[in-house]
């Protein structure tokens, strides 16, 4: 848990992970794009 410790709100544990997810599939669609 010390590892969250980025995110002050403790109750934003599930929302901290969505965002990388969402994060990670813009990266891929920005990648698709880019190289076409």
């Amino acid at each position: 848990m010390k590892e969250k410790k980025k995110e002050v709100k403790p109750g934003n544990e599930p929302i901290t992970i969505s965002p990388l997810s969402v994060c990670s599939w813009f990266c891929l669609l920005c990648s698709d794009q880019d190289q076409k």
